[in-house]
C-alpha cells in the first residue's frame, strides 16, 4: 500500500513512501508418463498417465514483503533528483506429501531471502519539448520454487540482481513535427541460477552466472503533415555470459559459454508503422506496420543460429496492415497480420541432444471487426 508524498521545504522537496505484502500458495502433483516414441521418425506419438506413480506432490506458501522509501529535490529549476531504497523479504514455506525416498524428496523446508535494492536518477529538463536522464537502479529476480524443492536436496540459492545504468533524452524538433527519444543502457547481471552437470551427471543449481546486456533504444515520430504519419521504435542491443559455467568432468575441466551470445537474443529488434488518414475520406484509416528481428543463435555454444529469410531478410521481417472507417459513432476495421504470409518461428531453441524445439508464427490472419462508440460523434 503506498503513501501519498510528504511535501517540504527545503528545495521543493517531497518523500514517498509504502510497503507492500503478497501471498501466493501453491500446489504442484506432477505423475510419471509412458511415453511412446516412433524410432523412425524420432516423433513422440503417444503418451499414458502412470497414476500409479507420483514424481511430485507439494504446496508451497510464497511471501513476499516490501517496503520502499523515495526522496526528491529540486536545487535548480529545472532539474529533479531522485534517491530511493526498496526492501523485500521474500519466504517460501514448502511442505511435501512425498516421503525421503521419492524422486523429490525434499524435506519440509522454510527458505527466507532478503535484499536492498538502491535507485538513484536526474532529469532537466532543457525547454521547449527537449530534456536528459541519467538512472541507475538495482532489480532482484528470486529463485523460482522449482528451482529450490527438485531432487533430493535444497542448493543454497540467493536471489540474482541487475545492475542497471541509463542515460538518455528527448527532443521535439521541427515545430514538434518530430519527436524523438533515445537511451543508452547497461545491465549487468550477478548470482543467476545456472543449471551445473557434476563429474557424476547429477545436476543442480547453482548461482554462477553473470550476464552483459547492453544496447542503445530509439523511437522516432514523424508527423509531416495531418494525414500521415510515421513511427519507428527499435534497439540494437548485445547480451552476453560473462561467466556461465555449466559442467565440471571427470578429469576436473569445466565447460563454460564465457563470452558468447545468449541464445534468442537478438542484436537487432524494430517495429515501425506508417498511418495514413487522408482528409479527402475522412473517417478512414489505413496503417501499414514493420515488424523485424535480426538472426540469433540457437544455443549457449554459439554453434547454430536462426536466419531463415523472411520478406527479403534473414530473421523475421512481417508485414501487417490495418484498416478502418469510422462513420459517426459506427467504426468497422479489417486487420490482416503477416500480410505475405511469411513461414517463420517466434522461437527456436537447441537443447544439448542436437534436438530443436521451434515455436511457429502465425500465418496470414485476418480479423474483421465493429466498433459502436456511445456517447462520441465526429
Amino acid at each position: 500500500m503506498a503513501r501519498t508524498p510528504s511535501k517540504l521545504n527545503f528545495l521543493k522537496s517531497a518523500v514517498f513512501g509504502g510497503v507492500s505484502f503478497n501471498y501466493a500458495p501453491t500446489k504442484y502433483e506432477a505423475n510419471y508418463l509412458a511415453i511412446t516414441r516412433d524410432t523412425v521418425t524420432g516423433y513422440y506419438t503417444s503418451f499414458t498417465d502412470r497414476n500409479d506413480s507420483l514424481l511430485a506432490d507439494y504446496t508451497t506458501g510464497l511471501s513476499n514483503a516490501g517496503a520502499w522509501l523515495q526522496y526528491e529535490l529540486s536545487p535548480l529549476r529545472n532539474l529533479k533528483l531522485i534517491a530511493g531504497v526498496r526492501y523485500d523479504m521474500i519466504s517460501y514455506d514448502y511442505h511435501n506429501k512425498l516421503t525421503g525416498a521419492a524422486f523429490s524428496g525434499v524435506p519440509d523446508t522454510v527458505i527466507t531471502n532478503r535484499a536492498f535494492s538502491p535507485k538513484l536518477g536526474a532529469i532537466y529538463n532543457l525547454g521547449n519539448g527537449r530534456g536528459i536522464y541519467a538512472n541507475y537502479s538495482r532489480g532482484l529476480s528470486a529463485p523460482q520454487v522449482s528451482d529450490l524443492f527438485f531432487g533430493k536436496k535444497v542448493p543454497d540459492l540467493k536471489p540474482a540482481y541487475f545492475d542497471n545504468y541509463e542515460v538518455g533524452g528527448w527532443a521535439a524538433l521541427y515545430k514538434r513535427k518530430v519527436y524523438l527519444d533515445v537511451s543508452l543502457y547497461q545491465l549487468n547481471g550477478y548470482d543467476e541460477i545456472v543449471s551445473f552437470t557434476l563429474p557424476d551427471n547429477s545436476t543442480e543449481n547453482r548461482n554462477a552466472g553473470k550476464t552483459l546486456h547492453r544496447g542503445i533504444e530509439y523511437s522516432v515520430t514523424y508527423t509531416p503533415i495531418n494525414d500521415i504519419s510515421f513511427r519507428l521504435g527499435g534497439t540494437n542491443a548485445e547480451h552476453k555470459y560473462v561467466e556461465y559455467a555449466v559442467q565440471q568432468k571427470a578429469g576436473g575441466e569445466v565447460t563454460s559459454f564465457n563470452g558468447n551470445d545468449m541464445p534468442e537474443a537478438p542484436k537487432f529488434i524494430a517495429n515501425a508503422e506508417l498511418t495514413l488518414k487522408p482528409r479527402f475520406v475522412k473517417g478512414l484509416r489505413l496503417g501499414f506496420e514493420w515488424q523485424r528481428m535480426s538472426p540469433w543463435y540457437k544455443n549457449d555454444a554459439n554453434t547454430h543460429s536462426y536466419n531463415d529469410e523472411t520478406l527479403i531478410f534473414k530473421g523475421v521481417s512481417i508485414l501487417n496492415l490495418r484498416t478502418g472507417y469510422r462513420f459517426r459513432q459506427l467504426e468497422g476495421y479489417v486487420n490482416v497480420l503477416n500480410l505475405t504470409d511469411e513461414l517463420y518461428a517466434n522461437s527456436v531453441t537447441r537443447a544439448a541432444n542436437n534436438r530443436e524445439a521451434y515455436s511457429a508464427g502465425a500465418p496470414r490472419v485476418f480479423t474483421f471487426g465493429v466498433l459502436y462508440h456511445f456517447g462520441q460523434k465526429r
